[in-house]
């Protein structure tokens, strides 16, 4: 993540911000998915970027598709999403019969230099931090 490396390591602590995806999630496939990303690519969990994650909530959903409906065709995907709820690694995706998305994104505040998911409490892993530490400190 970059947003340490600009405004100092020891400064973030404090900020918030809205994500879809961190790495200490309890959601379905998300340790398989750090194994596997830090296999690949080194590192450790909190380096990974959530747009990875993204990509790899696609392809848990179009393999959850395809073994449900035994094709992957467009309309398929599309039908097939449209009613249900699918497991991810950004957790319990779902879309109403138009194809809008239900649910939101969660709030997460920099913890002890980590995002952490401090709202909605069903994902929480810390209550809000406030005020916020002092830079630098």
């Amino acid at each position: 993540m970059e947003f340490p490396s600009k405004v100092g390591a020891n400064n973030v602590n404090g900020i918030f911000s809205c994500g879809d995806w961190f790495p200490n999630s309890n959601a379905s496939g998300n340790q398989d998915f750090i194994k596997a990303y830090t296999a690949k690519y080194g590192g450790d969990a909190f380096g990974i970027d959530s747009t990875s994650a993204e990509a790899y909530a696609v392809g848990q959903l179009i393999q959850a598709v395809a073994t449900k409906t035994g094709s992957i065709d467009n309309q398929t995907i599309i039908n097939t999403l449209h009613s249900g709820t699918w497991p991810t690694v950004e957790g319990n995706l779902s879309w109403d019969q138009y194809g809008m998305p239900q649910g939101s994104d969660m709030l997460v505040e920099w913890i002890d230099q980590k995002l952490t998911p401090v709202y909605p409490a069903d994902v929480a892993l810390h209550a809000p931090v406030s005020p916020k530490p002092n830079w630098g400190g």
